[in-house]
């Protein structure tokens, strides 16, 4: 598995998978990503996710009833500050 480098400054785009190995600390995709969590954490860099990983992430957990996965990704940190959640456009 490689490593992860985060670049000096801009935004760092996350789809669905990077969440949910946050969310359920899947390993060893977690340990891999902890950088990125790190400096979003310590606000070293931003990152950016769409409006459709929330609804993406929803699925097993609600398909399977599993109501509390599914209430971890419901208050996963989309207020958290430099994590921008963008909206969907036609």
């Amino acid at each position: 598995m490689g490593q992860l480098t985060l670049p000096l400054s801009g935004n760092v785009y996350v789809d669905t998978s990077a969440v949910i190995y946050r969310v359920e600390r899947i390993e060893p995709y977690l340990t891999v990503s902890a950088p990125l969590w790190d400096a979003l954490d310590a606000g070293l860099v931003s990152v950016v996710t769409s409006d459709l990983t929330l609804l993406e992430v929803l699925v097993k957990p609600l398909h399977d009833s599993n109501t509390a996965l599914a209430s971890l990704y419901r208050t996963f940190s989309w207020a958290q500050r430099g994590l921008t959640v963008c909206p969907l456009r036609a």
